[in-house]
């Protein structure tokens, strides 16, 4: 399966955990299994989860979790995944409409940071500068 035919069926996947809100001043991620313990998550957990679920569908993905604002200064993470020069967009997060979006589509969205994936694990946090780039 390529990293793209593999963001998509994570996306998809994704879909079937509810978003569900943190309370406010609270930020905690949820590794892959707690968000399938708890059926639910929010968007960095989506983004978290489906992360996962793509690099077990593709290994070696180029996989980051890109944190930033949506218009009107809504914070809110999507998955960034680059695929040799190509960048894709995806906001696993049920009810946001953007599953798997071209290289240079970026509606409405902020980045700041993108964290990238090794497999297991979080490296790295970058601070954002153009997509599929990071410094």
């Amino acid at each position: 399966m390529t990293p793209l035919d593999a963001l998509r069926q994570a996306v998809l996947e994704c879909q079937q955990f509810p978003y569900r809100a943190e309370q406010p001043g609270s930020d905690l991620w949820q590794s892959p299994k707690e968000t399938e313990h708890y059926a639910s998550g929010d968007c960095e957990d989506a983004a978290v989860w489906t992360i996962a679920r793509t690099w077990a569908l593709a290994e070696g993905a180029e996989l980051y979790l890109v944190a930033g604002v949506l218009a009107g200064g809504v914070g809110h993470a999507w998955v960034e995944l680059v695929d040799g020069v190509e960048t894709w967009w995806a906001d696993p997060t049920p009810g946001y409409g953007a599953p798997v979006q071209p290289p240079g589509w970026f509606q409405n969205r902020t980045p700041r940071f993108a964290f990238r994936w090794n497999g297991t694990m979080f490296l790295d946090k970058f601070a954002y500068t153009t997509p599929g780039r990071v410094s």
